[in-house]
Parts: structure tokens; sequence; C-alpha cells
């Protein structure tokens, strides 16, 4: 049969007439390494400040059949070592830093739990986890040099010291600066009928300089007054006048000087609703001195605001109506956006614009201009393209006036340029669809201007930027036209012969 292993130590078990050539091999292993790690094999558990799962291998060395486990690293809570729920014994060494204590157990059942430096021999039954050594009480300690009735108290480090229960009642313990002792109380208080030591009915007790005294509660002066019968005899308010007079004399009105006040926190009125505060802040207190907006100059907007002039807005700064200087149209006024950067773009205009627009709108666009490209802004563009219609059709036009070109020669390359093309099938990945076409990192290669972007780009967050083509550029055209010029040439001369 072919060999298994056992439960708890996952020794190899080796079966009848398996393993020859190599039935030695497996011995001594079971024999010299797996059982001597369960006997005597020690192993460091670094915790890392979280629950740490024993390797538990079959016929190698693991951390599971170790006797000793050493739980290292730093830990902020307690944390578990989780073994496997098999028979076996462990001692377990909690050798982390951070004050806390570790546990043992199997990912179910009952848990032991080890302190922090301190050691503990523990066992499993194949279920639970128990401690393994209970410690029985231990008997009375007699503390060296100490005496019957004695108090031991630790007067310094390794300075241990008695001192004699007292031998009177109405004592306290006292710390002399060097030593305790032993100290009378003055007066004794009890709880019931029994009378304080020294008093007289209708007298309070007081603490006058660390002994006990009396005072009357009817008739006092110079002192609080609990009886109701009482009368105050011009007590004095220090640090502080009150209307004039150090004394508290009778409440009237009149200003507080000398002293401190804190004001009552108002944060809701009657109605227990937060309350308003009304008024102008001005501005030295960094308000507006003003009682609205408007009134400050803060603009506002609602649902049907108009923009004029050079309106801020972020880093658009805003609508115009009036020409930002030189450039098209002259001195014609017209619509167009402004950055805070100072450069200018054109606004979009409704194609339905009304006549009185109409001289505006035509100033930057033709007749038929429905949006225009432009590049630089708006003082001093370059026009490079046009969205335009005719009334039923739309066009895509790109600048392309002989006055702006120089160095003008035939295509002669354009048989070169369509062999190095690669028309491809294809499915799209989302919607299953099969199409035909040109991959854009292959067309890139040939026809650079015809694609946007770099092959495999990613954004800031790791999402694809996808590239885009333009299969319909001039230079495709052009050179698909002129390789068809030469491939019609090519066949009249042979239709000539």
């Amino acid at each position: 049969m072919a060999e298994s292993y056992s439960t708890s130590l996952k020794l190899t078990l080796i079966g009848d007439g398996d393993l020859s050539g190599t039935w030695g091999d497996v011995t001594n292993t079971n024999l010299g390494t797996l059982l001597e790690q369960a006997i005597c094999g020690v192993t460091y558990i670094p915790m890392g400040d979280t629950n740490q799962t024993l390797t538990n291998y079959n016929g190698v060395s693991n951390q599971a059949r170790n006797a000793v486990l050493v739980a290292t690293g730093s830990n902020t809570a307690i944390r578990q070592i989780v073994a496997p729920l098999v028979p076996k014994l462990y001692i377990v060494n909690n050798s982390t830093s951070g004050g806390f204590a570790i546990t043992i157990g199997g990912s179910t059942g009952y848990l032991v739990t080890i302190p922090n430096g301190l050691s503990s021999l523990v066992y499993c039954d194949g279920t639970n986890f128990y401690q393994g050594i209970t410690v029985a009480a231990t008997a009375a300690t007699t503390v060296g040099g100490g005496l019957p009735n004695q108090i031991l108290y630790q007067q310094a480090t390794g300075n241990t010291q008695f001192i004699a229960a007292p031998s009177s009642s109405n004592t306290f313990l006292q710390w002399t600066g060097s030593a305790f002792a032993w100290a009378s109380i003055t007066a004794s208080l009890t709880v019931g009928a029994s009378a304080i030591s020294g008093g007289t009915n209708g007298y309070i007790l007081y603490n006058n300089g660390g002994t006990l005294g009396n005072v009357a509660t009817t008739g006092a002066s110079g002192y609080v007054v609990l009886s109701t019968g009482a009368t105050l005899s011009n007590p004095t308010l220090t640090g502080a006048t009150l209307n004039g007079s150090t004394a508290l004399g009778t409440p009237a009105s009149g200003n507080f000087t000398g002293g401190t006040f804190s004001w009552p926190t108002f944060n809701q009125n009657t109605t227990g609703t937060a309350a308003n505060v009304s008024g102008v802040v001005s501005t030295a207190n960094g308000g507006t001195g003003s009682t609205s907006l408007a009134g400050a100059g803060i603009p506002t907007l609602s649902a049907n605001s108009t923009f004029t002039g050079n309106n801020t807005f972020s880093g658009l700064a805003g609508f115009g109506a009036t020409n930002p200087g030189a450039g098209v149209g002259g001195s014609t006024a017209y619509s167009y956006f402004k950055t805070t950067s100072n450069s200018y773009f054109p606004a979009l205009f409704d194609c339905q614009a009304s006549a009185s627009n109409a001289a505006s709108f035509n100033t930057f666009y033709t007749s038929s201009a429905l949006i225009g490209l432009f590049s630089g802004n708006i003082s001093s563009y370059t026009n490079v393209g046009t969205i335009t219609t005719n009334g039923t059709s739309s066009f895509y036009n790109t600048t392309s006036d002989r006055r702006l070109k120089t160095n003008i020669t035939n295509l002669s390359s354009s048989g070169s340029f369509i062999d190095a093309l690669q028309p491809r099938n294809f499915t799209w990945v989302n919607t299953g669809v099969a199409d035909t076409g040109f991959i854009a990192d292959e067309l890139q290669q040939v026809v650079p201007n015809a694609v946007h972007g770099e092959p495999n780009a990613v954004d800031a967050q790791g999402n694809p930027k996808y590239q885009q083509v333009d299969a319909s550029s001039a230079e495709m055209i052009a050179n698909i036209i002129a390789e068809l010029q030469s491939l019609r040439k090519r066949v009249a001369t042979l239709e000539a012969k």
C-alpha cells in the first residue's frame, strides 16, 4: 500500500513493500529530524502584531511539530497562535514586546492564554486546548526581618521597612518625610447620634490649618453661613470691586472692575431653535460693512443670471461681449470666454442666431459655419478648421489653404505607403461585434498623424487611455488617390498594347 502520515506529528508511515531503495532515508528523516523536533525542537514565531497559523506539512519540517514555541515581535493587542486541532503537547513562551498576552488554540474550541513574559505548558485533545499544569495555592509566607503585628512597607528600592501596629484608636499612618509614623486624630467623627469631640450645638466643623475647629451657624462673621436664619456682616470681595465698593453690600447697578468675568453662551432662543446674530460687521473686524451681499458688491447667481464684462469664476475668468484686443473682427464686439491667464476663447453660439446677432456671428465664422476651430487665444488666433452645414449635410473641415504651404511636390511613394498598411478583421471586446479596420498602434507606425495617443498608455489611476484613429485623414486619402492614379496609368498602358 502507499505511504500515509501520522495524525499529530505528520510522520511518514511506509506501506508494505513501498519506498524500495529510499526506505532508510525516510526512516532517518522520521526518527532523526521530525521526531527529534517533536521531542526537543524549539521554533520562533514572529507574531507581526497579527494572528499566526503554524505551518503543518506531511513528512517534512514544520512549525507545528516543535516541542517549544517562542512568540516574538511587537504586539498592540492580544494575538493568537493558531495550531492544528490534533493531540499534541507544547511549551509556549510569550517573549513579545508591548505588554500583551498571546493565546494558543485551534480555529475552533477553547484557547489558552499566556501572559506577557511568561511560559506555559499546554496540550490539545484534538478538539480544545488546555492548561497543562494547574499551580496549587502556596502556603503563607513569612517576610524575613518582620515581627507579628507589624505592617510592611517599601521605603525605597531594595529597602523594606516594618512599623508596629497602632496601640490606640483614632490614629492614622502619616509620612514624616523620612519614614511612616502613627499620628492621633484630634477629633473623632462617628455616624449616628454621637457628638463630635469638642463641638457644641449650633456649630459646624471646619479645618483650621490642620486642626479641627467649630464655628456658629448663626450670626457668623467672615465664614460661610449654612443657616437660612444667619445674617451677613459685610463680607469682603478680594481682587475686585462691585458698584465702587469692596464689600458685598446690597446688589445694585454699576460697572464690574478689577476682576474677571465670563459672558454666558447664548446658543438658542426661547423657542429652542438656534439663535441668529443680526447687525452689520465692520470691515475692520473682517465684515463687509453692509447688510446684504449686493450692497457689499459681491455677485450672486440665480436661475437667469446675466454676466457682462470680465466676471471671474475660479479658473474661468468670465464671459465677455466686447473686443479684448486687436484681431478678427477689428473693433466689432463679440462674445468670448476669458481665463485667469488672460487667454480669450470664442463662445459657442446657437445656430438659430437672430439677425441682430448675425453680424457678430459672421465676424468669426462663415455664413454656414456652426463652430470655428482655433489655435491660440482669440486676440491672435489661427483658424485650423470648422464644422459647417449647407442646410442638409454637415462637413468637418481642416484648414488647407495654399498660402499656408511651401515646398509643394508630387507624391511618389504611395505604393510603399499602401503596402505598409495592415487592414484587419477583428471583434470588439465590449460588444462581441465583428468589424473591419485598423489597429491603432500598427497604423501609427505608417500614418502617425492619423492616430491620437500612445500604445498601452494609462492615466494617473492606472486606467487605460485608449488610442483613437482618424483613417480619413488627408494623408490617407492623398496616398490612396495617388496610388489609384498610378494604377489607372498602368492599366491604360497595358490596354493600349
